[in-house]
């Protein structure tokens, strides 16, 4: 019994790390953007490996497996998420229903 409680135990610490990570590095990700200029998250876009924040897929920024990942995105300029083919707004991705 000990044994699995120390297994449930690593488990949610793990869980609870990961969850710590995605949050600092969205936060770090996020300064660096509005730096930058005013962001918006752009989906469908970033490469793999390249993604700004956590996806329902991944726990962590830079965690995406495939390039043009719908779930995935990027903090980019406003305006510049329209000028790139297949790039949608967080926003769009709700109404449509995705």
């Amino acid at each position: 019994m000990q044994a699995s409680t120390a297994r449930l135990v690593s488990i949610v610490a793990a869980l609870i790390a990961s969850a710590g990570c995605s949050n600092q590095v969205a936060a770090l990700k996020l300064s660096h953007a509005i730096r930058r200029g005013t962001p918006e998250a752009c989906y469908g876009v970033a490469r793999a490996s390249h993604n700004d924040c956590k996806t329902d897929a991944n726990v962590c920024a830079g965690w995406s497996k495939h390039d043009a990942d719908p779930d995935a995105f990027i903090y980019l300029p406003t305006g510049t998420c329209h000028r790139i083919v297949g790039g949608t707004l967080g926003t769009e991705r709700k109404s449509s229903g995705s």
